[in-house]
């Protein structure tokens, strides 16, 4: 009697022969347990602890200043997030472009804007006007000036012009007639306004 033994096949196997038993990881129930221990004694200790004043952190996020500048932060995360977006991919086509002088500058600018501490940029660009008080692109005449776009000079506002009051020379009411028959004078309005008289 003879035994036959087949071997299967390179590449192929029974998975019926073997019963698969999933690894276990004790140690990572472990870490699990004890960083979510530490979390929630950090999270007891900040709402049990009086002296974060919740009372008054409460009212003051209700403040009207709060939730206006809660609506501006999202506004310009949103903004500064769709700049993003667009300045990335117009870099990412120059960093692609076969000019050398393109894919330079782009490589340049990303390596500066990614190796300099977000503290120092933030630094550098509130200064900024210590370096480069007026900003201009070259037109005669036009500048872009932070202190005249805020506070413009009376002389160049134009709501000024419209509405300063109008330059006039208060007559004494009487006026000499054009024809030279009538001798007597008439009266004539006048354009400015009547002047009250002082009390007292």
């Amino acid at each position: 009697m003879s035994n036959v033994i087949t071997v299967p096949k390179m590449g192929t196997t029974d998975r019926g022969q073997f019963t698969v038993v999933s690894a276990r990881h004790p140690w990572r129930w472990v870490a699990g347990i004890a960083v979510g221990a530490v979390v929630i004694l950090l999270l007891v200790s900040a709402v049990s602890n009086p002296r974060f004043g919740w009372d008054k952190v409460a009212l003051y996020f209700r403040d009207v200043a709060i939730v206006n500048g809660i609506g501006i932060t999202l506004f310009l995360t949103v903004v500064c997030m769709a700049v993003g977006v667009g300045l990335g991919v117009v870099l990412a086509v120059m960093q692609l472009s076969a000019n050398p002088v393109v894919k330079a500058s782009a490589s340049a600018y990303v390596t500066i804007f990614r190796g300099t501490p977000v503290l120092v940029q933030l630094l550098f660009w509130f200064n900024l006007s210590a370096l480069y008080p007026e900003i201009t692109f070259g037109i005669p005449g036009v500048s872009l000036d932070a202190n005249q776009i805020i506070t413009p000079s009376p002389q160049r506002s134009l709501a000024w012009a419209l509405t300063r009051p109008p330059t006039c020379r208060r007559s004494s009411g009487l006026e000499s007639s054009p024809s030279t028959k009538a001798k007597a004078r008439r009266p004539v309005p006048s354009a400015c306004p009547a002047s009250r008289p002082s009390p007292g």
